[in-house]
């Protein structure tokens, strides 16, 4: 993709089984963090599954331009289903995806929110560090978002807990120390 990232350096490393986090809190930083992420795995032709609220896929779709047809969008959901239903939801792409040795990766972002109760978040961040776990053997890289103006500071005072990585402005992950 011209202009982009080149599948190379930057964001082309984020192959893998790479569990992050990216905590934002603007569009700009959206866009400059997520869609090296995205445009990696345009270049690299893989699967792309991005289960996100429909402002972030308006943003994230203004940057790849005629790309953004080759990412599957979705909206989350999450607030109105169970946890262990989005889990083997996504637990299933990935292993869809590697049982077909098709590249893949996964952007998500929950739609809880300050209104949630803290047992769910509580549950959530449990979900977060089991997928670790359960979806690393995949070996697809999964981007989890967090809309720092949205979401909670007890659930974004974890976040780091829950993602061996993060991604900066830097693009390249850089480990959690949480």
């Amino acid at each position: 993709m011209t202009g982009r990232s080149n599948g190379r350096g930057e964001a082309g490393h984020l192959g893998g089984s790479l569990h992050a986090a990216v905590v934002y809190d603007s569009e700009d930083s959206l866009r400059t963090r997520v869609a090296p992420f995205l445009e990696a795995g345009i270049d690299r032709k893989e699967t792309i599954l991005a289960v996100v609220p429909a402002g972030v896929q308006q943003t994230l779709r203004s940057v790849l331009g005629g790309h953004a047809d080759r990412v599957q969008w979705r909206e989350p959901g999450l607030a109105h289903r169970g946890l262990g239903e989005v889990f083997e939801e996504f637990r299933s792409f990935l292993a869809d995806q590697h049982a077909a040795t098709t590249p893949a990766r996964l952007l998500t972002e929950n739609d809880l929110d300050s209104e949630d109760d803290p047992g769910r978040l509580a549950a959530y961040l449990r979900f977060e560090a089991a997928s670790t776990e359960v979806f690393r053997p995949y070996g697809h890289p999964w981007v989890c978002l967090y809309d720092r103006r949205r979401h909670p500071a007890q659930l974004l005072d974890h976040v780091g807990e829950v993602h061996p990585q993060l991604l900066t402005d830097r693009v390249r992950p850089v480990p959690s120390t949480d």
